[in-house]
């Protein structure tokens, strides 16, 4: 037994047959396709070997933090159940969670265990397995994540903040959620590095709506500055089942997120809202795919980007619209604002149409703050740098203002600021 098999026999769920099973059958995958390369051409922009070739460390190990390190990122005025992971480990001192009827929520390291008949019958057949080598890693050494299954009739909501600290550690988490019919969830992750050290994330997230069934997914990626994250989400959504997702990205080293949905039953829709933000070498690859299965569906896509420095941005967005998929109503749209000469963003927003009876669009932009505004702030006595700030924020505000939670909102408008230059001065603005 080699050393990886050796790891993946000590991991939660590792005596359950299914489990088992679906951990070997994708190891065996990972074996023979590895990782992307720039070869493929979903990562040509994006080069994962300073990822890949460092040597993370595999070994589960639990640290200790205290309430107070955790508070400059906890919303405290929340109504939801709260989970907290350090270095991917879940932490019941610093979670809240409360038994509630019509729900399970618990870590996915105690679902594995169990062998929670809801999640073995869910877990791993959303992931697309024959996509790039991180999805069959994350499937070969899940430990921990969070696993949530909203009964029928049930309105729920849940905060999830996974922290990181120290250098060298690498993470799988796994997220599975099922919401069933006529059921509302609320699902608030945010990543968080409490420190500047490397370290490397990679994880998925299956989702599955039942029929007339909603869930708001908020996403929030702080990592290291030294950090490598990939994240990949997996939904799948049923007749007249609604996703809402908001997206913000401005941490890590290099960031890779890639969101797949599916509509699959007549009536469903997504909606994905996002903004990221890159500085000095970061690099931040966002890519989706949004598959129109059947008639009757509606999709929409917002992405705003800013750069500044030397980081770079990539978007990769396609809509693909099958042969009985009639009557599709589909938007996507990206825009990128670019703050120095050096920055740059690879944007590619696409549509594949089989069906004839459709209204899709698509578009994207790529530009500079605008002269004449900038002209018109320092004209009433604003320095030019502020000026820029003030332009800046009200770009990327445009994305924070559509998130419905107002704590959340509170916070991401505190994050932004963080984001400027000068944060601080244009509150006097606003």
């Amino acid at each position: 037994m080699n050393e990886l098999e050796q790891h993946m026999a000590q991991l939660a769920g590792a005596k359950v047959p299914a489990i088992e099973r679906l951990r070997k059958e994708a190891l065996v995958r990972f074996n023979d396709k590895g990782y992307p390369d720039l070869r493929d051409e979903d990562w040509k922009y994006t080069n994962v070997n300073p990822m890949v070739s460092k040597d993370f460390n595999l070994k589960v190990e639990e640290v200790s933090l205290k309430q107070e390190q955790l508070q400059a990122h906890l919303l405290t005025d929340l109504d939801a159940h709260r989970l907290v992971f350090v270095n991917g480990v879940f932490t019941p001192d610093l979670s809240q969670v409360s038994n509630a009827s019509g729900l399970t929520l618990m870590s996915m390291a105690q679902a594995l265990n169990e062998g929670n008949e809801v999640l073995l019958a869910h877990l791993g057949q959303y992931a697309d397995q024959q996509a790039a080598g991180f999805v069959n890693a994350n499937t070969a050494w899940m430990e921990d994540g969070i696993f949530v299954h909203v009964t029928e009739g049930q309105t729920k909501s849940i905060y999830a903040l996974f922290l990181h600290v120290g250098e060298g550690k690498a993470s799988y988490p796994r997220n599975l959620i099922v919401v069933e019919n006529n059921s509302e969830c609320t699902l608030i992750e945010n990543h968080v590095g409490l420190d500047a050290g490397s370290y490397a994330s990679t994880g998925i997230m299956e989702a599955v709506l039942e029929p007339n069934s909603v869930l708001r997914h908020f996403v929030v990626q702080q990592h290291s500055p030294k950090a490598y994250s990939v994240a990949d989400h997996f939904i799948q959504q049923e007749a007249h089942s609604q996703y809402y997702t908001y997206n913000f990205q401005w941490g890590s080293r290099l960031a890779r997120q890639d969101i797949n949905v599916n509509l699959a039953g007549q009536g469903a829709h997504c909606s994905l809202d996002g903004l990221y933000m890159g500085r000095e070498r970061q690099h931040l690859d966002t890519h989706s795919r949004i598959d129109h299965m059947v008639s009757h569906c509606t999709s929409h896509e917002d992405y705003k980007g800013i750069l500044d420095d030397r980081s770079r941005a990539v978007f990769n967005g396609k809509v693909f619209v099958h042969p009985d998929a009639q009557k599709t109503d589909a938007n996507q749209q990206n825009k990128n604002l670019l703050l120095s000469k050096q920055a740059e963003v690879d944007t590619k927003p696409q549509l594949e149409i089989y069906a004839d009876d459709v209204k899709c669009a698509h578009g994207a932009t790529v530009g500079q703050l605008d002269e004449t505004s900038l002209f018109y702030l320092q004209s009433r006595g604003i320095d030019l740098t502020t000026a820029k700030d003030l332009l800046t924020f009200g770009f990327a505000h445009d994305v924070v203002n559509r998130v419905p939670c107002e704590e959340l909102r509170t916070y991401l408008e505190k994050m932004l600021m963080e984001q400027l230059t000068h944060g601080d001065n244009i509150r006097e603005f606003l």
